[in-house]
């Protein structure tokens, strides 16, 4: 699957992992795991809930086979 990066940057390839972490105090980060470390941030989030909100509607596309992913700018 293919992703438009949150801040409309790049496009990355997603062949691996994806997840979530907290990054701050209220922020959280979606990054995906790859072969290089450049470009692994998707995306970031104020609330643990709206990454996880993020990281289910990824799994959902995926699953529903779509090959492309706008990250949502909030």
């Amino acid at each position: 699957m293919k992703i438009l990066i949150q801040d409309r940057q790049a496009i990355v390839e997603i062949t691996s992992d994806i997840w979530a972490t907290p990054n701050g105090k209220e922020n959280y980060t979606i990054f995906r795991n790859g072969s290089d470390e450049f470009l692994s941030q998707l995306g970031s989030y104020t609330t643990k809930e709206r990454a996880m909100e993020v990281l289910e509607d990824l799994f959902k596309n995926f699953g529903d086979g779509k090959s492309t992913y706008i990250m949502p700018l909030k």
